[in-house]
């Protein structure tokens, strides 16, 4: 109905962006239900339109909160925004995945690679 059927999807556009965050989110319930996880998955936006990716609430209380992006190198100043937002959540772990290999961490926000960053999720 969008008419994207054919259209090619690029690196370092917005409709790549918008079908790398679908597929993690997508990835990361599948999982859910495959390891017969009883998590909640949902999101949240504020009323100026900033947006939490996703939320997964696990067992006893425990969440953790991501922001997806599909850029190669992490931006600090979408991290610290990440975080602001994050931060009103009690007890929650804050990850923003994307397709940065290096690790990085700042404040409270672990920066991962996706790939790890899914493992992390269904380890601990």
């Amino acid at each position: 109905m969008a008419g994207l059927l054919e259209e090619r999807i690029h690196p370092k556009t917005s409709l790549y962006g918008k079908y790398f965050e679908q597929f993690i989110i997508t990835e990361i319930y599948r999982l859910t239900k495959y390891y017969e996880k009883d998590w909640k998955l949902s999101y949240l936006m504020s009323r100026d339109g900033a947006e939490i990716d996703l939320i997964l609430e696990k067992s006893k209380g425990k969440r953790v909160a991501l922001e997806i992006k599909s850029t190669a190198r992490v931006d600090e100043k979408e991290v610290r925004a990440f975080e602001r937002l994050a931060s009103d959540i009690s007890g929650v772990q804050m990850i923003f995945l994307s397709q940065d290999i290096n690790s990085q961490k700042y404040g409270d926000v672990e920066c991962l690679y996706w790939k790890d960053t899914i493992k992390t999720i269904f380890e601990g």
